[in-house]
This record gives structure tokens, C-alpha cells and sequence, in this order.
């Protein structure tokens, strides 16, 4: 077959001095690891003659593992006395029915595990560190209306949902996004400022996965990019509460509970939902008091006839992103400022002044 792009491929292959010196010498539980794959592998699953001993010490073996003969003879010596093989001879060994068991054994423990891990997460919710309390609130409705338990949910800020200690936060938050069935993303002034927010929720829609948006304070145009793509949900709004749970049950095929069980939580998110809504506000109403406001302050930082991008301005006006977005929509709603997605680089939102 003809290359289909010539420019794909690469004509040399480039040899480097070191790559002709002798392999480093591996350990002997990692010299016994090898043996018991082969004899494993070669000796009992791809073997016409399983009764037959197996090479260790071929001229392929010695260079993979940067040992000699005496090496493989030691360890072939230990598997012996372990049981786990027999019929030796110098370098040549059989596998024993104690090593296929424990080998398949093991093996088998394994998928189960990689599977339990993959399948224990259903929900993560994507949030804020400074929304952890309208986040255990939702908590705590998603597991009386869905049935949820601790170990199926994630929310690294909130207590028993954390993160485990020592972990890397965000290679397993990577990891998690995606194999959780649900990520609900709790969207928020500070979540919408948030890197990390912004991180678990374009991943998760680069790979195609289900994201559930939930406004709490925002209005649905703060969404921006492939995320304004989503029909976002209102925490608010009690109906579309109950839609949310109603509709995560559905997706995880869980039976809900009846209405009246887990109304009080509703009626909990929804309050903490309002006062989001009313800070934000409240803070978006700052001007006349005397001193210059934020809201003052991006519209100082921000000459006309120019997009802007929210880190830039919040440099510019002495202010934390959050607090930067938070009077960029306010002014916004006052009809001072419009957002805008730019597609050429740099991608993103950007705001210009009315």
C-alpha cells in the first residue's frame, strides 16, 4: 500500500549512542515477573506441548532483561522452591498448576477491581470550592431522591466525597471526570472564574460524555463556548429541580423515591440557589457608595472599540477573576458590556464595551 500522506512518515530512524549500550540490570522480583509471564503464557496458554519446559535464558531474553544466564538460573531456582515450577533444568523450566492458578487468580482479581473502580463513581459534581455548601445540599438531594450512597459520588470539597490523601488531585480529577456515569456542573460566578471547573467540564464534553449544567446565580447566556451548546437546568426553579433528579435517575437507572421523601432538599438547594443569585446581584449593585466599585474598575481598565479577555481586565482593574466576572455581569445585565465568542486564537470569551 501507497502512504496516504508521505509527509506522515519518516524516511530514517534516528540511532542515538546510548541506545546501543547494554540494558540496565533488572531486579530479581522483576527477573521472576518475567519468568512466571512467560511460563505462563509461552509454557501453558500458546504451548502445543504444555508438559514441555521452557527456555528462560534464550540470547532475546538475556538483552530485554540486561541479566545473564546465572540470573535467570537463580531466580528459576527461587520459583522452584515456591512451587511454582518444576522440571528444571539449568534455564529450562515447566510452569506448575500452582503457578497458572495463582496467575489467573490474580489476573482475575485484577479486572475485577479495574472494573469496580470504573463502575463505583456515578456522579462527580463540578463546583467551586466557594459553593461547597450549595453542593452538599445537592448531595444530600441526589441521595434521598436517587438513593445514591458516599462512595458513588464525588465532590472534592465537601466532606466524605473528598479526594483520597496523597492522590494526585489533578491526574485523578482527569481520570474521574470521565469514568464517572454523570458530572453534574454547578455553575456558578466563582465556578465560571474557576480553571478547574472550566477543565472538568470541557474535558468531559471533548469526550463526548453526558454534563448535566446547573445555574445557580447565572443566566444561561453566562454559559460560553460548547457549554452554551447544553440545556442547563435552574437550582432556583423547584420544577426543574425535580427534572434534574428525575432525569439523573432515569440515566442511572435508579428507582426515584416519592417527591414528598426529599422535598426539603429541594426546597434547601432552591434557597441556597436564591441567595447565590441575590449576592451576586447585590454585589453587581455597588455604585454610589462613595468609593470606586469593581464595577468601576473594569469600566476603567476597559477602552472601547476592543475585546477583552476577563483575566486581562482583572489585571488590569486590580481584581480576582471572580470578582472581575462578577461586575462583568453586571454590567452586562445594565446593558454596558456584551460577551462575545471569538473563534480565531485566542479562542474564548471575550467582552466589549457597549
Amino acid at each position: 500500500d501507497e502512504p496516504y500522506d508521505e509527509h506522515l512518515y519518516k524516511t530514517g530512524l534516528e540511532i542515538k549512542d546510548s541506545d546501543l549500550n547494554p540494558q540496565p540490570l533488572v531486579s530479581d522480583p522483576e527477573i521472576r515477573t518475567f519468568i512466571t509471564h512467560k511460563a505462563y503464557w509461552v509454557g501453558y496458554m500458546d504451548s502445543l506441548h504444555p508438559d514441555y519446559p521452557v527456555n528462560f535464558e534464550t540470547p532475546e531474553d538475556l538483552e530485554y532483561l540486561g541479566a545473564n544466564s546465572t540470573d535467570i538460573r537463580r531466580n528459576v531456582l527461587r520459583l522452584k522452591n515456591q512451587g511454582m515450577l518444576d522440571r528444571v533444568l539449568e534455564g529450562f523450566a515447566r510452569a506448575t498448576e500452582t503457578l497458572i492458578t495463582e496467575y489467573e487468580f490474580k489476573k482475575v482479581t485484577e479486572m475485577a477491581q479495574t472494573e469496580s473502580t470504573k463502575t463505583r463513581l456515578l456522579v462527580l459534581i463540578s463546583h467551586s470550592s466557594k459553593d461547597a455548601e450549595l453542593a452538599q445540599a445537592l448531595i444530600d438531594l441526589l441521595k434521598d431522591a436517587a438513593g445514591l450512597v458516599t462512595d458513588q459520588i464525588r465532590c472534592s470539597s465537601v466532606d466524605g466525597y473528598r479526594l483520597p490523601v496523597g492522590v494526585n488531585t489533578e491526574a485523578k480529577l482527569r481520570e474521574e471526570v470521565n469514568a464517572a456515569k454523570i458530572v453534574i456542573g454547578l455553575v456558578t460566578a466563582d465556578s465560571l472564574a474557576s480553571s478547574y471547573v472550566m477543565f472538568e467540564l470541557g474535558a468531559r464534553w471533548g469526550a463526548n460524555l453526558f454534563v448535566a449544567p446547573l445555574l445557580a446565580g447565572v443566566n444561561p447566556s453566562g454559559l460560553s463556548g460548547p457549554l452554551s451548546l447544553l440545556n442547563a437546568l435552574d437550582a432556583t426553579n423547584a420544577a426543574q429541580l425535580h427534572q434534574l433528579v428525575f432525569d439523573i435517575s432515569q440515566r442511572l437507572s435508579l428507582p426515584l423515591q416519592s417527591p414528598a421523601s426529599y422535598q426539603r432538599h429541594v426546597t434547601h438547594v432552591q434557597q441556597l440557589a436564591e441567595g447565590t443569585r441575590k449576592k451576586e446581584e447585590a454585589e453587581g449593585r455597588q455604585q454610589g457608595a462613595g468609593k470606586e466599585t469593581d464595577v468601576d474598575k473594569i469600566l476603567t481598565a476597559m477602552t472601547p472599540n476592543r475585546n477583552w479577555n476577563r483575566a486581562d481586565l482583572a489585571k488590569l482593574a486590580n481584581l480576582s477573576e471572580g470578582d472581575a466576572l462578577r461586575a462583568l455581569r453586571a454590567l452586562e445585565g445594565a446593558d454596558r458590556v456584551t460577551p462575545l465568542d471569538v473563534n480565531e486564537e485566542p479562542k474564548g470569551t471575550f467582552w466589549r464595551r457597549l
